[in-house]
């Protein structure tokens, strides 16, 4: 084994051990409360099942009739389940087992009696509530069934006249916590009051606060710890009033307002109209289907700008927020700072930014001038990242403009494993990602409500073939290669976005996502978008879904696994990743026996990716696994990985997401996606499917895996990491 092999082998090896000697999973583990806390304790503060499923208890929300009704007992069934999945992995015990009731302490035991109260098994398949309806339509939810948590930066420049505004919900909210962090240098002392009780929370301490009762703490320089100095307003205080000052004479005001369901995004559910199953073909109904995955109802037929090139997918970014498109020699000269004209720019409302990462780079710049651009005329900006894959200058220009400008919001992913739970399980807080993608802005102004989904994360690897010489702006990264093992890789990706501009379509979108944004933060669980009924009639159209693995029972692999299974006659697939869990491999074994054709493009040698080498061999698992009865294609474009997600099926069903073919994003990575049953769509494409092909060579299972790699890629935690 030649020395570096060696070095990717011990360290796949490490991983497959559990990572047990890993610093990081002791502060992932014990997260939330101190190390002698159950895992239950670690969310007590959260409503427990028993108080939530009570007839005659606060938490309830209004129930007009059996829709509502449904609904609402769906959303305990998902809160419900992560709870048990909690208290067994506390207890080191199998979901499932026949040991599994009797291996509880007593205590357990009767809180597993309360959540087996609580509502359905995710193994449950949903069906049609027995009630017509014509038509569809919205609703609101307005139980207070979560923990909401909101950041606010400190050591922003001050505000010049008025008082900052930074508006704070308790949306369907339990409790509602504000977490002060600073980006100061200096530590800052904090002093304030509020309208109404509140508590001041420290890590092992809480002061109740009476109305108007002047409190103050701390905040070390440079602070990002979450749980130091935290403010939980009461369920009737409206605002607080904090003033902020620093040793060397620095002095802030904000206001802090209560600003539940902003702009009507936030709260909302919606009812299907759906038709009979009875009367539909099998990919119809699974198309229209209900089922634990959270989506939308259909939303009409969509035609999408197709965004296949790097300029067109980054300026269709850039003219949502600036009005107009760069320039060929504004991105030739890749100088972040050069004059921008904003003489175009659209009025917006809301701006939601969700991605894997966003990257202190040419593209991570740019969007930062557009941001502050529109933060200081007063737009709502919220932004979703994933914390483990931000390095330091990435935190810094995000938290930088989030204290400059309060209305910005940044939520950082972080997932925390049961305490208790195996290695494995501890492992994956590691590897958990936010994998949504979703560019959304919303606007009175005609033409300006637009959102673009696909592929792409915001980073200069999707619009430059090399990296940019940036060296003369210190605060941003220049990159160097290092085959895709450390974060400062670079890699240049083909990749696909598609942008719509249907304003009904958009806000149904934004308000899907905001289930996301408004999750119980200790959890990560989000409740569903939609509850179906009878009534509704068979529609070409759209529906977009997102996927929270880890707490819908895996719902969009056993989505995947019903499309597959429907699929008649072909089904085309590109995708970088080709490592499908069991039951998708099942599927596709199922449908080529009879007699369905698949065709997949992809980009078998990762190297130079993130991981890329284990990733280039698990590639060549499944080309050696099923390239004689699979159709496939490498695409061969020098130096650039295929990156595009197309799922295709019988030239009628067509998904464009965020979706790779790997256990990760079926198993454990959040993600979201566009579903269209539309065989005219599908033509358009069609079209960059083939352009792909035409580049491509067709592959055979003759291939050469190193015997290392194939004993380290045998290792189920290994295969379910990558």
């Amino acid at each position: 084994m030649r020395g570096w092999d060696r070095k990717i082998a011990l360290l796949a090896l490490a991983m497959a051990a559990g990572l047990a000697g890993c610093a990081d999973l002791n502060s992932i583990s014990t997260g939330l409360c101190g190390p002698a806390s159950s895992d239950w304790d670690c969310v007590k503060s959260a409503p427990a099942i028993s108080s939530l499923t009570h007839n005659n208890n606060p938490h309830r929300p209004n129930l007009p009739d059996g829709l509502a009704k449904e609904y609402d007992q769906r959303v305990l069934s998902l809160v419900a389940a992560d709870r048990a999945r909690r208290i067994r992995q506390a207890n080191g015990i199998v979901a499932g087992g026949s040991s599994s009731y009797s291996a509880l302490n007593s205590a357990d035991r009767k809180r597993y009696r309360k959540i087996g109260e609580a509502g359905y098994s995710l193994n449950d398949r949903l069906k049609l509530v027995n009630r017509s309806v014509n038509r569809s339509e919205n609703r609101r939810y307005d139980r207070r069934w979560r923990i909401a948590r909101q950041v606010m930066y400190l050591g922003g420049k001050p505000s010049p006249g008025s008082a900052k505004i930074f508006r704070f919900s308790s949306e369907q909210a339990s409790t509602a916590e504000i977490s002060f962090r600073s980006i100061a240098a200096e530590p800052l002392q904090v002093s304030g009051h509020c309208d109404g009780p509140a508590e001041l929370r420290r890590r092992r301490s809480e002061t109740a606060l009476t109305p108007n009762r002047r409190f103050s703490f701390t905040v070390a320089a440079g602070s990002r710890n979450r749980f130091a100095n935290r403010l939980s307003p009461g369920k009737h205080t409206q605002s607080c009033s904090i003033e902020v000052i620093g040793g060397s004479g620095y002095r802030d005001h904000v206001e802090l307002k209560r600003d539940d369901n902003r702009l009507g995004v936030d709260g909302r559910y919606d009812v299907c109209a759906a038709p009979n199953p009875q009367n539909l073909a099998p990919l119809e109904r699974v198309f229209f289907a209900e089922r634990w995955l959270s989506q939308t109802c259909v939303m009409g037929r969509q035609r999408a700008e197709l965004l296949a090139d790097a300029r067109d997918g980054f300026n269709a970014k850039i003219e949502m927020l600036l009005g107009r498109r760069f320039s060929d020699q504004f991105l030739d000269a890749g100088d972040p700072m050069a004059p921008i004209d904003f003489s175009n720019a659209p009025d917006l409302d809301f701006i939601y930014i969700s991605y894997l990462d966003i990257k202190a780079d040419f593209t991570g710049k740019v969007l930062e001038r557009l941001l502050r651009f529109h933060a200081g005329r007063g737009t709502q900006v919220r932004m979703l990242v994933t914390e483990i894959l931000e390095r330091g200058k990435d935190r810094t220009l995000l938290e930088t403009i989030a204290a400059d400008y309060p209305n910005v919001l940044i939520q950082e992913f972080r997932w925390l494993p049961a305490r208790g739970s195996a290695y494995n399980e501890q492992a994956s807080g590691l590897y958990k990602t936010h994998h949504i993608k979703l560019l959304a802005t919303l606007s009175r102004q005609k033409g300006a409500t637009r959102m673009i989904i696909g592929g792409r994360n915001l980073h200069d690897g999707f619009l430059y073939k090399k990296p940019l010489d940036l060296s003369r702006y210190p605060e941003l990264h220049t990159y160097k290669g290092t085959d895709g093992l450390s974060l400062n890789y670079y890699s240049n990706y083909a990749d696909f976005d598609i942008a719509i501009a249907d304003p009904k379509a958009v806000k149904t979108v934004v308000a899907h996502f905001s289930t996301v944004w408004n999750r119980d933060f200790e959890t990560n669980v989000s409740r569903p978008f939609s509850v179906q009924t009878k009534g509704g009639k068979a529609r070409l159209g759209a529906r977009h879904f997102i996927s929270v693995p880890y707490a819908d029972g895996k719902a969009l692999e056993d989505y995947y696994v019903e499309l597959i299974d429907a699929a008649q006659h072909k089904i085309e697939i590109v995708n970088p990743y080709l490592n499908p869990p069991p039951a998708i491999e099942a599927a596709f074994e199922r449908a080529l026996d009879r007699g369905v054709k698949i065709v997949i493009v992809a980009r078998i040698n990762l190297r130079g990716d993130l991981g890329g080498q284990f990733l280039t061999e698990l590639n060549e698992l499944f080309v050696e696994k099923f390239a004689d009865r699979i159709e496939m294609y490498e695409y061969l474009e020098p130096d650039v990985v295929l990156h595009s997600k197309f799922f295709m099926i019988d030239e009628k069903l067509s998904v464009i997401a965020s979706t790779n073919f790997n256990h990760r994003s079926f198993i454990h990575d959040s993600e979201n996606g566009m579903v269209f049953l539309d065989p005219a769509e599908y033509r358009r494409y069609k079209q960059v499917f083939e352009d792909y092909r035409a580049g491509s060579r067709p592959l055979t299972s003759d291939v050469e895996i190193p015997a290392h790699y194939r004993l380290l890629l045998s290792s189920d935690i290994v295969l379910e990491a990558l």
